[in-house]
């Protein structure tokens, strides 16, 4: 009897442990517009933009960090704090100071610096900009990572607005679906101004949809000199963020995820 309510116990061990052992791959979009705080290098400033585990505040990957400057960085208090004074950089976007102020956006691939894919769960988007000697403005918004889509759209603060954070997990209900070898492309991915699109054989629809589905802008079938190719220049009402291009032809149907960011 002690044997058999010990193997029930342990199958009961395994079935509530497996789920938080997933590791679902995916993409996580970010979209900020900043708003000056009126420090003493205003417009200019610089900025970061990272992930860390919601439950440890453990610091997972840096996605964007704007400042060549080595001894103005330092004023980015919870980043410094949080990357430990290395200001880690692994796999992120980078560049100069900031001359103004605008939208930003960023992706993350659900990796860590390793390049491992992290366990599911509570994970936080931290934003931080400074323009002065001295902290600046601090957010951070939690998500779920796991296996079902969400998207974020916080409430406006004095310094951070229009915010969308957006994950879309790899087996969302929107997949590639192909039934055959013949495959589409896109390119640039991330899309920035437009992109171009290598078709299927005698393509007849294609379209964009959201990640609830819902079709958001339609492409027009390609001409005479461009059979097999089509340019897309996304609606101007799009939100930057996960987005997926559907083509169809009298056999097939496939997707692909692309990032929007303008």
């Amino acid at each position: 009897m002690n044997l058999f309510r010990h193997a029930l116990l342990s199958l009961f061990c395994i079935a509530f442990v497996l789920p938080s052992l997933a590791q679902t791959t995916g993409t996580l979009s970010i979209s900020v517009t900043t708003v000056t705080h009126n420090g003493q290098y205003r417009p200019k400033h610089i900025l970061a933009i990272w992930i860390e585990d919601a439950s440890t505040n453990a610091f997972v990957k840096t996605r964007l960090l704007r400042s060549q400057n080595t001894s103005y960085r330092k004023y980015l208090t919870k980043f410094k704090t949080a990357t430990g004074s290395s200001y880690n950089v692994v796999d992120a976007q980078t560049g100069a100071t900031y001359s103004s102020h605008s939208t930003r956006t960023a992706t993350w691939d659900g990796k860590d610096i390793n390049g491992n894919i992290v366990p599911d769960g509570n994970y936080k988007v931290c934003i931080e900009f400074t323009e002065s000697n001295g902290t600046g403005p601090y957010v951070f918004y939690t998500f779920n990572k796991s296996n079902q889509a969400v998207t974020l759209t916080p409430d406006n603060t004095a310094n951070f607005q229009d915010i969308n954070i957006t994950w879309t997990p790899s087996t969302a209900s929107i997949n590639n679906i192909s039934n055959g070898k013949e495959s589409f492309s896109v390119y640039p991915n991330p899309v920035k101004k437009s992109a171009l699109i290598n078709l299927l054989p005698d393509s007849r629809n294609i379209y964009v949809v959201d990640v609830n589905g819902k079709i958001v802008d339609r492409i027009n079938k390609p001409n005479s000199l461009l059979k097999n190719q089509v340019f897309w220049t996304p609606k101007t009402d799009l939100k930057n963020g996960v987005y997926f291009i559907v083509v169809e032809n009298d056999f097939i149907k496939q997707t692909k995820k692309i990032v929007l960011q303008r």
